[in-house]
């Protein structure tokens, strides 16, 4: 197998083929990168990977200074060196070494390089040679399998639970000592050999372990650990232990459990312990993790609690308000029970699961409830806040929090308590007017039009929200304390006056105020077409005229340009619809349009796309989606369409489709539709004059074919022996004589049968033959045509069987109907083999009849079958016996049953034999 071509051999190859016609392509198929600089570092050569990784066209490389151009600012002082030293000829190669290139997007790509000079025939240095291998996907991954690495490294060791990983591979083949041994039940064997405990935990050993089981057990090292290991355990620690063996024992993968050690101190501890053996090492128990984690603390507020706890609970018990009690851990040790008045949960449901109460809190106050543990008063006690849970029910409440740190009576933290109230309905109270008061202000202040509060005696502007600052290019300081008037340049004061006269008086006799359109003047002189209405409010029992303007700039363009568009749609010669991007709903149709599909003007506005698409195999949804993924892609479609007019009518139209941002309708889908009916109904007459082109001049072959070959050779024996029989009849005996004469009959006689199929096409083909239907017996025909065939099949000792009854009854043109039976026949006897058989059988159906000829003879190859029947084809084979043919007999056959509504076909095998099956309808 070739290997990859390494940089040098590249390089190599490259330097070669330089002068020639080939070095571009060689570039261009290599799968690294290759740049070419010329002694002033400009760049002379780049191969399509370069282009490909950068992001450049070829041409926009070439020319370019690369150390301007590719190279990061930040590292031109340390690239530049290597160039300069490789162009003085200091050094023959460069190093490998990686650095950062810029794309054409302003994106950094690491690329790993090796830099080579360009020497001319006389040795002189005209430039370097780079090639190099995008590796930024390769570092990324580096560094985050570092990243991973060092995070489980962390986790691990600076887990604040003990984790050991130890081997209890020996342990695992004492057991199966003591299993083959007949050992069954191993606690009884503990019973009966005490020593043995002792001696399984001396069989573990320990990998490795973690830093916080040194501060667990208060030592420095884990050859401390080892080394007083029996130490730490007491007789409970036992008991412990032999329950851990007989779960592994008795191929438990797991094991947990509370066990009492002493530390190096001799100070008794409780631990949490949990065994785990890795997956993949259940057979030989090779890796084992067990944690241990420190409970002690917890246990010993267990003990005070329960001293405690009947005092406690007769006082929380009874409490109107939701008080717990969490230990150090977190683990709800207290729950009371109107817990379940308060949330719906049971003191039960929070004792399972200590993360309930943090579950429950709505998801937008957990942050606030988690960071008050750490909010702590002047008085050093904790802040008292208001949050809101989800109960059970689904319902939202709020609760009033206080919770206090609870010591033992050495000192020690034992966990803290909390007492929560429901306070929603003063919340809701609040809140209700809070929302309200913010409500109004945030409508006036973020309304979309710009409003003014006057004066309505002197107008003076009270107050302006931000619209109106943005409407006059002015801060609400600088607008208040203005007049109404200044708001307009002075050719309108006079009109503003009166307007604002006039919408005062309206208002205040509670009629609605008028519409006016008017121009307001803004700080940099530029003037914006607004339109106003007013009305009068009361603010502190004061009236105020609240006045709204809305510029109408923007709007006024778009009604230009509304009515350009409209106009353009109208009066285009081509069909014009608009249909809705999202809702696929038709928003305009032009007269165009509308007359070409037969509907009245506005007719099809509002109804669904598919009221003008045929139906197809698609259904209306699937058309759009994929017509509207194609124009997000490409930016339009075009194409045939097969639409329906009002009247049912199918008529065919070229449509061009484009998305398009209309500026009443939003985002369409535009279609200019073209009726191109005629056009088709032209191409379908050339489609079918062309077939039938194809048809006559497949015809026409075969006429020739036959009269050349197949007429001409029968007719050639019947002259040629007819001849030698009319010179020779004197010399010739009298078998001789019988021969040729057997010759000439047999020859005339596939003249005479070829001339009769010949007559018979000749006339179907010229449309000359007409189908005279009649009710005969299929037996009778049948019959009369095998008579005529018997001693062509006798020659070759063939054998025709049929058992058709006389009440079969067909309606059809008998002459055809024996025309088809014959060369059904006929190709029967030719292609079965001497002392072979042939069988005809006729079925009654319900609404036809079906007739067979089936022979023994050397069947027909897949491939053949497919070309039988066909004009174009010439499959004529030779007989068993060297028979000749033309094949035009099955196509006679085909066009015969065909002009009588029925269908043939036929079932063969190789060697097997063939059956030609056809049909007949009734009717």
């Amino acid at each position: 197998m070739k290997t990859k071509p390494t940089y040098g051999e590249l390089e190599k190859e490259l330097k070669e083929l330089k002068a020639g016609d080939k070095s571009q392509i060689l570039l261009d198929l290599a799968g690294v990168i290759f740049v070419t600089l010329d002694t002033n570092g400009i760049v002379t050569l780049v191969n399509k990977k370069a282009c490909e990784i950068f992001g450049y066209e070829e041409k926009e490389m070439l020319g370019k200074n690369w150390f301007e151009n590719f190279v990061p600012e930040r590292i031109k002082n340390e690239i530049l060196p290597v160039s300069k030293k490789i162009l003085s000829g200091e050094i023959e190669t460069a190093e490998y070494y990686e650095n950062p290139i810029l794309t054409k997007k302003g994106d950094e790509i690491l690329i790993y390089w090796h830099n080579t000079p360009i020497k001319d025939k006389n040795g002189n240095i005209t430039g370097h040679l780079s090639s190099g291998e995008d590796i930024t996907e390769r570092k990324k991954a580096e560094q985050a399998l570092m990243e991973s690495e060092e995070k489980f490294r962390i986790f691990y060791d600076d887990s604040p639970i003990a984790i050991w990983e130890e081997d209890f591979s020996k342990v695992k083949n004492r057991f199966d000592k003591l299993k083959t041994k007949g050992v069954t039940d191993l606690r009884s064997y503990f019973e009966s050999n005490p020593d043995e405990s002792v001696y399984l935990a001396g069989l573990v050993e320990i990998v490795s372990i973690n830093k916080h089981s040194l501060k667990i057990f208060n030592v420095s090292s884990k050859n401390d650990i080892i080394k007083k290991l029996p130490g730490y355990f007491n007789e409970d620690s036992m008991k412990v232990f032999q329950e851990e063996m007989i779960a592994l024992f008795n191929n438990q993968t797991s094991f947990d459990s509370e066990i009492p050690i002493l530390d190096y101190e001799s100070n008794i501890l409780t631990l949490a312990l949990n065994l785990k053996i890795v997956p993949g090492y259940e057979k030989n128990l090779k890796k084992v993790l067990v944690s241990f984690l420190n409970i002690t603390k917890r246990k010993k507020i267990e003990q005070a609690f329960k001293e405690s706890e009947e005092k406690y609970r007769i006082i929380a018990d009874y409490n109107y308000d939701w008080e717990y009690w969490i230990d150090i851990n977190g683990n709800f040790i207290y729950v009371s029970p109107s817990s379940k008045r308060k949330t719906g949960y049971k003191p039960e449901e929070f004792y399972k699961d200590k993360k309930l109460l943090e579950k429950i809190i709505y998801p937008d106050d957990k942050k606030l409830f988690l960071d008050h543990i750490h909010e702590i008063d002047e008085k050093g006690e904790r802040k008292p806040i208001e949050f809101r849970i989800i109960t059970r029910n689904k319902e939202i409440q709020w609760i009033g929090h206080v919770c206090q740190e609870v010591f033992g009576k050495d000192g020690e933290l034992l966990g803290i308590r909390g007492s929560n109230r429901l306070i929603t309905k003063r919340k809701n109270v609040e809140i209700a007017l809070k929302e309200s008061e913010e409500r109004f202000r945030e409508i006036f202040e973020n309304a979309p039009d710009a409003i003014f509060l006057a004066d309505p005696k002197s107008g003076v502007i009270l107050d302006a929200n931000s619209a109106a600052s943005k409407l006059l290019l002015r801060s609400r300081e600088e607008i208040i304390g203005m007049n109404q008037s200044e708001l307009h340049p002075p050719q309108s004061k006079k009109y503003s006056k009166s307007t604002f006269r006039e919408h005062n008086q309206e208002s205040q006799k509670g009629m609605p105020t008028h519409l006016a359109e008017i121009t307001v003047l803004r700080s940099d002189e530029s003037e914006v077409e607004v339109e106003i209405l007013a009305q009068t409010i009361q603010i502190n029992n004061k009236p105020i005229l609240q006045g709204i303007f809305r510029e109408i700039t923007a709007r006024k363009q778009m009604e230009e340009k509304i009515q350009l568009q409209s106009e353009i749609m109208k009066n285009i010669s081509e069909g014009i619809y608009l249909i809705g991007l999202n809702d696929g709903i038709i928003k305009y149709t032009n007269l165009k349009f509308e007359k070409m599909f037969g509907y009245n003007p506005g007719e099809m506005i509002g109804h669904d796309v598919s009221l003008v698409n045929a139906p197809t195999k698609k259904t209306p949804k699937e058309t759009k989606d994929q017509i509207v993924d194609i124009l997000v892609n490409e930016g339009e479609w075009h194409g045939e369409v097969e639409n329906i007019k009002k009247d049912g009518t199918h008529f065919w139209c070229y449509a061009n489709v484009s998305l398009f941002d209309h500026l009443k309708y939003g985002r369409v889908i535009i279609s200019v539709h073209t009726d191109i009916t005629e056009r088709k109904n032209v191409e379908k007459v050339l489609k079918e004059n062309t077939k039938r082109l194809k048809e006559l001049n497949a015809t026409k072959d075969k006429f020739f074919s036959i009269i050349g070959h197949d007429l001409k050779s029968p007719l050639g024996n019947v002259i040629g022996f007819s001849k030698l029989l009319h010179k020779n009849s004197k010399k010739y005996d009298q078998e001789k004589i019988t021969h040729f004469a057997n010759t000439i009959n047999n020859s005339a006689t596939i003249t005479l049968e070829l001339l009769e199929n010949l007559l018979d096409w000749a006339n179907i083909q010229t449309g000359k033959i007409q189908v005279f239907k009649e009710k005969f017996c299929v037996l009778e025909v049948i019959n009369e045509v095998i008579s005529k065939l018997e001693k062509a099949a006798a020659l070759k000792e063939i054998k025709i069987k049929h058992k058709l009854s006389k009440e079969i009854e067909i309606l059809a043109d008998q002459n055809m109907f024996k025309t088809i039976m014959r060369n059904l026949l006929t190709n029967a006897i030719k292609f079965t083999k001497r002392e072979g058989s042939i069988s005809i059988k006729a079925k009654q159906r319900s609404n036809y009849t079906e007739i067979s000829v089936k022979d023994t003879g050397i069947g027909i190859s897949v491939k053949k079958q497919a070309k039988l029947f066909r004009i174009e084809e010439n499959i004529s084979t030779v007989g068993t016996e060297k028979e000749t043919g033309t094949g035009l007999g099955l196509i006679l056959c085909k066009e015969f049953i065909e002009k009588h509504g029925g269908e043939i076909w036929v079932e063969s095998e190789v060697v097997k034999g063939s059956e030609f099956k056809f049909t007949i309808p009734l009717d």
